[in-house]
């Protein structure tokens, strides 16, 4: 009995590992991703967007797979194990049908024969007169619709030669209760496996591939952005007297703050590991899912985008506490006791002196004494006058930005009713990004642009490009040259078949490698011999720690095309 329930339970693995891989090529990004689209008959008149057409196409075909590839194929195996003849139509032309429309075509998704006895199996109903029509015309003397439920809400149209089942029934009939339930603690996982490889429900779901890609599309706008050209826009019903929406920098600050936040890539990072990004990346989602505008609430999205500000305040203070300045800080002290030996007037502790409140100094041993609420970092970081890469006045700027982001975006909004104007979010969201360009951009770090990296959460990127550059090409794109620095140029096949893209938690593709074999020469007999594995010592992979300083492909007219990340 054991071997039996092995040899069932190894042929459903073996069904739904073929279903995931045929799952992961349909999904995984590539040439055509982008056109992966069900198509409509009037697409001038867009009745639905991008997203829409795209769910459906893999709602359809998540439909087409579960049917051929799992159920079918598994039902199949399981008639063959128990000895029970079947017969199949030959439905492999007909792709991406729906379950009823392929049994429009063949009425019959098989046909089983027990002791002579002919029954026919579907999944979808029948019309009054269509079971004696279909029974006459197959020469068989029974149909069953298997209705893929937990349970039959009604058997009143049962008849003697039409008859509704559940699987639960279906496989108590003719295999067992035991294999139904193998069958289900097997199937159900890998549907949901499915689901999260695709990544899309009705709005797309931040699973670990759109993750990835949404990160990229980030990335791009946030590298590219014409920060030159964005401004504050204050939130209506705003008490401010500043002109804050016609305040600018002078050209040569909006090029310091564009060379450090882009051209050195500390954009980057609002997409790393720290706090502030996943707040941002949160945010950001949450905002381009919401962006149509309908009647929702949006604090959610609003508490994201005020929280990367604040955390990045935070941090920003954190790596003053690392790289401290010469110049001896103050900033605004909590409600803790300091004790005695601590205290010193005016060496540790001090009145402001303009508001008179009582400060500590900005050192390492009195950092449990801090108030970290949002107002005094700001005011820190005004204060800190030294400690800023752009002019004076662009600081005073930035600062004037700070007090109304806290003021109006977050104090007002933290303590009324729900956000439901998306004008709203979108000003909030302008004056986030705005904010952390300008703090990332202008204040002084660490000194050092290899620190700031590390101290910032940014990882190296440089492999997930590259990897997605290569991937995005056509599997037909089989011959590259790989340049390893200091070593002679390889010709290389990109091996045919390669192994799933890995993801982190962080959507990074930097555990995944992309297979390659070294030939001599470029050729027929050579590209088959290396697919085939006669070339394995030959083989090597591209990885997170073996990545080229160059790599080409040859197209299809023989030209070397650089790839570039």
């Amino acid at each position: 009995m054991d071997d039996y329930v092995k040899k069932v339970g190894q042929s459903i693995d073996d069904a739904i590992d073929f279903f995931l891989k045929r799952i992961n090529e349909i999904s995984e990004n590539g040439p055509y991703r982008k056109s992966r689209k069900m198509p409509t008959t009037f697409p001038m008149l867009k009745l639905g967007n991008d997203e829409f057409y795209e769910y459906a196409y893999f709602e359809r075909t998540l439909e087409w797979f579960v049917r051929d590839l799992l159920i079918n194929t598994i039902l199949h195996d399981l008639f063959t194990i128990h000895g029970i003849e079947s017969m199949w139509p030959d439905n492999k032309n007909y792709v991406r049908y729906s379950t009823e429309a392929i049994e429009d075509v063949f009425p019959f998704e098989f046909i089983i024969n027990i002791n002579g006895k002919k029954i026919g199996v579907r999944y979808t109903g029948l019309c009054a007169g269509e079971a004696t029509e279909l029974m006459e015309k197959y020469e068989i003397e029974k149909i069953l619709q298997i209705k893929w439920d937990d349970k039959l809400t009604s058997r009143e149209d049962q008849q003697e030669e039409y008859n509704v089942v559940t699987p639960a029934e279906f496989f108590e009939n003719y295999f067992s209760t035991a294999e139904y339930e193998l069958f289900l603690s097997k199937v159900l996982p890998a549907i949901e496996a499915a689901n999260n490889e695709i990544g899309f429900e009705t709005i797309p779901r931040l699973s670990l591939r759109y993750l990835s890609n949404f990160k990229a599309d980030v990335s791009m706008f946030l590298g590219n952005a014409a920060f030159d050209q964005m401004r504050f826009q204050v939130l209506p019903g705003s008490k401010e007297k500043k002109p804050l929406a016609s305040m600018t920098f002078s050209a040569v600050d909006y090029e310091i703050m564009n060379r450090n936040f882009q051209e050195r890539g500390l954009h980057k990072a609002l997409l790393g590991t720290e706090g502030f990004a996943k707040c941002f990346v949160t945010a950001e989602y949450q905002f381009q899912v919401f962006k149509q505008g309908h009647s929702f609430d949006y604090t959610s999205v609003v508490c994201g985008y005020l929280k990367a500000v604040e955390q990045l305040l935070f941090k920003l203070l954190l790596i003053n506490l690392d790289f401290p300045s010469q110049d001896k800080l103050w900033i605004k002290k909590n409600n803790s006791n300091i004790p005695k030996y601590k205290y010193m007037q005016d060496v540790t502790v001090r009145q402001n002196p303009i508001t008179k409140k009582p400060q500590v100094v900005f050192e390492r041993d009195f950092k449990d004494y801090f108030d970290i609420t949002l107002a005094p970092m700001i005011w820190f970081l005004h204060d800190n006058v030294n400690g800023w890469e752009i002019s004076d006045a662009g600081r005073l700027v930035i600062h004037s930005f700070l007090l109304n982001f806290a003021a109006d975006c977050r104090n007002d909004h933290f303590h009324k009713d729900n956000i439901d104007d998306f004008g709203v979010v979108s000003r909030i969201r302008n004056n986030a990004i705005l904010i952390i360009y300008l703090l990332l951009g202008g204040y002084k770090l660490t000194g050092s642009h290899q620190n700031d990296i590390v101290a910032l959460g940014i990882d190296d990127d440089s492999f997930d490009k590259m990897y997605k550059k290569i991937q995005e090409l056509p599997r037909g794109m089989s011959k590259f040259v790989v340049y390893f620095e200091g070593q002679k140029p390889i010709k290389a096949y990109r091996h045919y078949t390669q192994e799933p893209t890995i993801y982190d938690d962080n959507g990074s593709v930097a555990a995944s490698k992309i297979r390659f074999v070294a030939v001599d020469e470029f050729g027929s007999d050579e590209y088959d011999r290396a697919m085939q594995g006669e070339y394995r010592e030959r083989e090597f992979t591209l990885r997170k720690d073996n990545i080229p300083t160059k790599i080409s492909y040859i197209n299809g007219r023989q030209e070397e095309i650089f790839i570039v990340w």
